[in-house]
């Protein structure tokens, strides 16, 4: 027969044990403090743009955001179009698919590649997570846009 001790100590390690596993992670991570940084990216084309527009155009978004300093960096290029304009814009909407919005942040520069940094309020950070952002190119053909990327997480 069990003593009252050892059945106390036996349901501790029955209930602590999968509480253990469960921490210990097995897929190789090591110690170190979560990384503040997280990537973004945008593949830009007209049929993206709302409403589409019939180009070759084409070009890419990607971005780095550190949650700690709140900067983005970000890098835009781009082929077969000489740009007039070019911004991030957020919408209001659940998803930056579909809808348009206002600039949020200008590209300082138009030439490809276009690399820039901004320092982002709560707002636009909560809306780049939210995917409630995308990368706009403007042309004098298309001064709505004429190229266009959702902007989204990629890791």
């Amino acid at each position: 027969m069990m003593t009252k001790p050892k059945m106390l100590a036996t349901a501790l390690m029955l209930v602590a044990a999968p509480l253990l596993m469960t921490s210990c992670s097995m897929t190789g991570s090591s110690s170190t403090p979560d990384d503040p940084n997280d990537t973004f990216g945008a593949s830009l084309s007209g049929s993206n743009e709302v409403p589409p527009v019939s180009t070759s155009a084409t070009g890419n978004y990607t971005a780095n955001y550190n949650r700690v300093t709140k900067v983005l960096s970000y890098t835009v290029t781009y082929q077969g179009l000489t740009p007039t304009m070019g911004h991030i814009h957020s919408v209001t909407a659940t998803s930056a698919a579909g809808n348009n919005g206002p600039v949020s942040i200008g590209f300082g520069s138009l030439t490809s590649p276009i690399v820039g940094q901004a320092t982002l309020t709560q707002d636009q950070q909560d809306a780049m997570y939210g995917k409630r952002t995308y990368a706009n190119l403007h042309t004098t053909a298309n001064p709505n846009g004429e190229i266009r990327g959702n902007i989204v997480q990629t890791d």
